[in-house]
């Protein structure tokens, strides 16, 4: 590693959530570099003054993407949990920033739920299953479309029945 002089690049830009900031090169390696805004850093390839290629972008000095970038975009990687130091929740693809195509999405709002299936603009949206977890393991909660992070459209609603999910409900959901 080798500090930046002059010659070398200065600046790069970095799509997070949806938008574009500038990075602070602080140091040029022979694979990449390190750049910094507040209290990000980002260390990985680039081109053309954008992130490209491998890297992590980390945020107070923990993982928060990583994966592969594409013209300052996070294209297909993971999202790590803000909360919970070194858990993925979110692993997949990603459009200008934002989870977009097909990805797995877990969160932890008063207990765990994850959602595999597909996205858009960062929001579920297309085909795709729910699922909670409970007694050691993922149970099926629902199956069916989504449109802007909602169930929408044709799916069906599992109930806990013994052993095994049966389903609740099978039809429209506006």
């Amino acid at each position: 590693i080798k500090k930046m002089s002059n010659k070398n690049l200065q600046n790069i830009k970095i799509k997070i959530d949806g938008k574009t900031i500038e990075f602070h090169v602080i140091k040029q390696q022979t694979e990449g570099l390190v750049a910094k805004h507040g209290k990000y850093t980002y260390s990985g390839a680039y081109k053309k003054s954008l992130a490209n290629g491998n890297g992590t972008l980390c945020k107070d000095n923990k993982k928060y993407l990583e994966g592969t970038w594409k013209n300052g975009s996070l294209v297909n990687g993971k999202k790590y949990n803000e909360k919970k130091e070194g858990e993925i929740e979110y692993q997949g693809t990603f459009k200008d920033g934002l989870y977009d195509g097909t990805g797995i999405l877990i969160w932890d709002p008063f207990f765990e739920e994850k959602y595999e299936g597909s996205f858009k603009h960062g929001k579920k949206n297309g085909v795709g299953k729910l699922y909670y977890y409970d007694k050691g393991k993922w149970n099926l909660d629902f199956e069916g479309n989504f449109k802007n992070d909602k169930k929408y459209g044709f799916g069906k609603e599992y109930i806990e029945y013994g052993n095994e999910m049966r389903p609740l409900y099978i039809g429209e959901f506006r």
